[in-house]
């Protein structure tokens, strides 16, 4: 029996897709961290803080990558108070191009943090070390996301009133969520298939404020305390040989034709 054009480019197409599977290689990564990142705004005054401490890697390549700022200090008078000893990151990935298992991970860190906005009324926060970590790691077929977040000597008010902070807090725990505040600790936010991409993002503590009422007007914005973020992916190559065989395949197929 003759086998169409059609059905044979049908069967080697599945053959290079089962081949293939078995080839990947994780092609790309990236990973980062940083300390703290804030931009609050009440009435014409804003503060806004770029991510310090910000390390960044890119794959292929294995990199390990690392940043700090050290005693900051960021201020507007009325709105907001920000200090920290330390604010750093840290990136790192072994991968290099080739199929296997591999690693990226990102890591943020605060340490001695002050943080208050509108004078302690809304809220006031100081904490000893807060830190979070996130990796993706794997293979083609079985890319999996962790992220954790440690938060040590953390004292915190809201609205003058004080709420505890677990240290050990389970993921994407809301400590509060009010009058326009929430607050979420070790935010954890996954992303991708699993499958050919997967994306972890960790925020140790993240702070939002929406509409919220303060003096003569409206605080909103959003800080985010020990950040880290890390994503990798892979790509099905088609062998050579099936490449030689497809194309040997079809034509010797036309030529039966």
């Amino acid at each position: 029996m003759r086998t169409s054009h059609k059905s044979l480019a049908l069967i080697i197409g599945s053959l290079l897709c089962s081949a293939g599977a078995a080839h990947a290689d994780i092609t790309h990564a990236s990973s980062s961290g940083y300390g703290l990142a804030a931009d609050v705004s009440l009435l014409v005054a804003n503060l806004e803080v770029l991510p310090q401490g910000h390390a960044t890697g890119t794959a292929p390549g294995p990199y390990s990558q690392s940043e700090s700022t050290l005693n900051a200090s960021f201020t507007t008078a009325g709105l907001a108070n920000i200090s920290a000893g330390v604010l750093s990151g840290e990136a790192y990935s072994d991968v290099d191009g080739l199929a296997g298992t591999r690693t990226a991970t990102g890591m943020g860190r605060v340490t001695d943090l002050g943080t208050d906005l509108v004078l302690g009324t809304i809220l006031d926060l100081n904490a000893g070390v807060i830190e979070s970590e996130a990796s993706v790691s794997g293979d083609y077929g079985s890319l999996l996301a962790t992220g954790s977040s440690i938060l040590t000597d953390v004292d915190l008010s809201v609205l003058g009133a004080e709420v505890l902070v677990d240290a050990n807090a389970a993921p994407n725990t809301v400590l509060f969520d009010a009058l326009g505040i929430r607050i979420v600790l070790n935010e954890q936010i996954v992303g991708g298939n699993g499958i050919d991409d997967r994306t972890m993002e960790v925020n140790a503590i993240r702070i939002s404020f929406d509409n919220v009422a303060a003096g003569l007007g409206l605080l909103n914005g959003d800080i985010r305390i020990a950040h880290s973020y890390a994503e990798m992916g892979a790509v099905v190559p088609a062998p050579a040989s099936f490449m030689l065989l497809a194309s040997g395949g079809l034509l010797a197929s036309r030529r039966r034709r």
